[in-house]
């Protein structure tokens, strides 16, 4: 009788679900570090380094995490040995949208690399366009009730979109 189970499988005694995990990672992992040295380092010192090279050199920043209700700040170590290295890689537009917010490496008055947010394009223009058609669509109604509603929309929006460094897009809104 042959068996399907894969040889390595086989001889690790792993269960199939839990190295189908491992296999997943691994591949996950393997295709992370290859799009980011083939996007992100390209035209560095780090374009052809090996994976645990990169894993050091850029991975292993010292990074503290400071989390409590409203927000969670990533605070760069300012003795991180490969700063330039890494503000090279990090440089340009290596931002991301997470959760209606764009998130973007800057550094603080006093020189410490942190992560800043400002609201996303897209959410700020679904917001003016939502206010715009709720107000061409409600005009009839009488001011008060009209007033309180847009009211009550702005607050929403200014205490979800109200963080630091946010101003300008919250601007835009008003």
């Amino acid at each position: 009788m042959i068996s399907t189970v894969p040889v390595a499988r086989w001889r690790t005694g792993l269960k199939s679900s839990r190295w189908d995990y491992r296999l997943l990672l691994s591949s996950l992992a393997y295709v992370l570090m290859e799009r980011i040295r083939r996007l992100a380092l390209k035209g560095t010192e780090l374009a052809r380094a090996q994976v645990g090279t990169l894993r050091i050199k850029l991975l292993k920043i010292g990074a503290v995490m400071l989390r409590n209700t409203r927000r969670i700040r990533f605070l760069l170590s300012s003795a991180y040995p490969h700063q330039d290295l890494f503000g090279e890689v990090t440089r340009g537009d290596n931002t991301f949208d997470f959760r209606g917010f764009t998130h973007c490496r800057a550094r603080t008055r006093r020189g410490y690399w942190v992560i800043k947010r400002k609201t996303a394009r897209k959410k700020v223009r679904k917001t003016v366009q939502a206010l715009w058609t709720w107000s061409r669509n409600n005009w009839h109604q009488d001011l008060k009730k009209q007033y309180r509603i847009l009211c009550s929309k702005l607050r929403g929006h200014y205490q979800y979109f109200g963080v630091r460094c946010n101003m300008r897009a919250m601007e835009v809104v008003l």
